[in-house]
């Protein structure tokens, strides 16, 4: 069953640009690239990729690249290098309403080719109305959806985008500055992983991953991050923090087995307004804990205003709690915890504030 499904307000065109090249499958089962200034097929071949990074090449200068509706097998990597691209699906949300497992439209990674589908090196594109299949049952190399490369990747902005089946992490975004609404991954071995710096991440999900891996990962080198209104739902983990200075804000773990939320070896980071519902369900997992990585312990941060509770059978551990003394200086203020196994809160930094929360 799929948890996720579009806004109605999806089905509207994309904000307008004219089309540098138009992609379509023609009667014979060619993919074909036709230029959007005069009109001719520039490239027609089998292969999908190679006609799509033909495209792509092309735009030197920036430009928008549009699918039609369609099902693309892809061989290869298609690689966005440029900057200013834009890429995407023609009416992605338009005609019969497709089954999540059974995706007939957008791009899917072809048997055994064991490639990242989607690899973005330029600055300032957009990627946005288009599906993503990485085809796990198929292929067996760590591969993600798209790879998002921190050397180039910058203002990169993801909107309305649905990656699902990945063998690795659907998206890895390694870029800075960038920001992504609406984009979601599913029934994939992992879900986000998060190395960049000062990107905002607004309503994106992580949906039923597989492997004991969170939902969402920001890693050493991720800082500044915003994750507003995520959703991490139906996995083994729900959100690591491993980097400073993060905003995890009105986010929603649910149905976890593990923790809800991890700050490992993390500064300085907001955790506030969250929900954290039947997460801790094998009985030693804590809905938000705090421990050390490495030498590196977990302070001044701010837990507030987050709502923790369970209706079933087996409830977290504790509420929040810190792993020892080392977690120090901490602030927490305001929660509502309301179902726990050992505890509501289990504060052992002997300089934290610890006020009016309710349990």
């Amino acid at each position: 069953m799929s948890y996720w499904k579009p806004p109605s307000y999806w089905s509207k065109v994309s904000p307008q640009q004219p089309a540098s090249y138009i992609i379509y499958i023609d009667d014979l089962g060619y993919i074909c690239a036709k230029n959007g200034e005069t009109g001719k097929i520039d490239y027609r071949d089998t292969d999908a990729a190679t006609v799509i990074n033909n495209a792509v090449a092309q735009l030197e200068l920036g430009g928008k690249v549009v699918l039609k509706r369609d099902l693309y097998l892809i061989t290869d990597t298609i690689t966005i290098e440029n900057h200013g691209i834009e890429f995407c699906m023609e009416t992605m949300w338009r005609g019969t309403k497709e089954s999540t497992e059974t995706m007939k439209v957008g791009l899917k990674l072809a048997d055994n080719v064991n490639k990242n589908v989607l690899l973005i090196e330029g600055r300032k594109c957009h990627v946005h109305d288009l599906y993503i299949d990485v085809n796990k049952d198929n292929n067996t190399a760590a591969v993600s959806g798209i790879y998002a490369a921190s050397d180039g990747a910058l203002d990169l902005h993801l909107s309305h985008v649905y990656i699902f089946n990945s063998v690795y992490y659907g998206i890895v975004w390694l870029g800075g500055a960038g920001y992504a609404e609406g984009v979601y991954v599913e029934y994939s071995n992992r879900g986000w992983y998060i190395g960049g710096t000062r990107n905002v991440f607004v309503q994106c999900g992580a949906y039923a991953t597989q492997e004991e891996y969170p939902s969402f990962i920001l890693d050493l080198n991720a800082h500044q991050n915003a994750l507003l209104g995520c959703v991490a739902a139906n996995g083994l983990q729900g959100f690591v923090i491993n980097g400073n200075r993060n905003r995890i804000i009105g986010c929603v773990a649910q149905e976890i087995n593990q923790f809800g939320l991890k700050l490992a070896g993390a500064k300085n980071n907001v955790i506030m307004g969250n929900t954290f519902y039947n997460v801790g369900k094998t009985g030693t997992d804590d809905a938000i804990i705090l421990l050390s990585r490495d030498s590196t312990h977990s302070t001044h941060n701010i837990i507030m205003g987050n709502r923790i509770y369970s209706d079933a059978s087996v409830k977290p551990r504790y509420g929040i709690n810190e792993e020892d003394a080392n977690q120090d200086y901490n602030v927490i203020v305001g929660n509502i915890i309301t179902d726990y196994g050992t505890g509501a809160i289990n504060s052992l930094g002997t300089n934290d504030v610890v006020a009016n929360n309710i349990t």
